[in-house]
């Protein structure tokens, strides 16, 4: 799986505008087993979306914080170490 690492460069408003939303959605490559889907970034009010390869497989979580400025700036530390801890389970391939 090829993961643009740009993905900050999307429309602030890309989890506002629905369209915009449902379109990026529907631009990931089913035919090679790859799945997105929205969801909930728990213990929040915000969204993400999860790229899975293969279904069931997160590879990618990309939330609402990584396109608005000011919400990355904000980030509490407890948020912080829920995406240091989830990426590093990711990596080493730890459930």
């Amino acid at each position: 799986m090829v993961i643009d690492v740009n993905m900050h460069a999307l429309p602030e408003n890309s989890f506002q505008d629905e369209a915009l939303l449902q379109a990026f959605l529907r631009i990931v490559p089913q035919a090679y087993r790859e799945c997105a889907k929205l969801v909930a970034v728990p213990g929040t009010d915000k969204r993400q979306i999860v790229i899975e390869k293969p279904r069931g497989y997160a590879n990618l979580n990309f939330s609402q914080n990584a396109v608005d400025v000011g919400a990355r700036l904000e980030i509490s530390a407890e948020e912080k170490e829920q995406i240091l801890c989830g990426n590093a389970r990711r990596l080493f391939g730890i459930k």
